[in-house]
């Protein structure tokens, strides 16, 4: 990606970032180094390229976090920048979506969606080890809390939802061969006016169509 058109696009995009939240020249020339080497660095760096988060709320703390001193910070932030895109390929438009809103205090929402009609949409993803029981995990009280605080004023009319979506990476073995799936299966927790919970799990169809999943 290094001297690419790409990169050339990136800059370009950066530069369209407001003044305080652009990344430092150190931080940024990480991140495309990151970016050149990491397997999802291509396309993060077409997303940023794409210029259709640069005036968003927060684009600029998420970028900078990709070329963070703590490499450990570079995943979490090529998600959020890889599902914002997955958002807008949905039909959300970009100037709806915001980065890293935390605001009122104790609230935390990495992707924001503000539609038009006022309505209110937040995301908080997590990255999981393993956990013996996921939903369990993602449903863990202070999560709920700092979705909740998010949208206080929603909450006090009764009116909340509030969705867990984890997504499974796993192998399957068919005909000998070995078959990596990103989302072998995904597991949707929703959470309606804090009494109904409705879990769904969704299985990938190509490692699933072998095998008998009735018990």
């Amino acid at each position: 990606m290094r001297g690419s058109e790409t990169e050339e696009r990136l800059h370009a995009a950066i530069k369209g970032i407001p003044g305080k939240q652009r990344p430092k020249p150190d931080v940024l020339e990480r991140a495309l180094e990151r970016l050149a080497s990491e397997p999802d660095g291509q396309r993060v760096a077409e997303v940023i390229a794409s210029g259709h988060f640069s005036k968003s709320d927060g684009f600029g703390q998420v970028v900078s976090s990709l070329g963070a001193r703590k490499e450990a910070m570079f995943q979490p932030g090529a998600d959020q920048i890889i599902f914002a895109e997955d958002l807008v390929r949905s039909g959300v438009p970009a100037h709806t979506i915001d980065f890293e809103h935390k605001i009122p205090v104790g609230s935390d929402l990495d992707i924001r969606i503000r539609e038009e009609t006022g309505e209110v949409y937040g995301y908080q993803m997590k990255h999981l080890n393993d956990p013996l029981d996921p939903v369990s995990e993602i449903t863990r009280g202070k999560y709920l809390l700092q979705l909740a605080k998010s949208e206080a004023e929603a909450v006090a009319q009764g009116d909340a939802l509030v969705s867990f979506r984890v997504q499974c990476p796993g192998y399957w073995i068919e005909s000998g061969t070995k078959h990596r799936a990103e989302k072998l299966f995904v597991i949707q927790v929703d959470i309606w006016k804090s009494s109904l919970l409705v879990v769904t799990l969704e299985t990938y169809s190509d490692a699933w169509l072998t095998m008998d999943t009735r018990e």
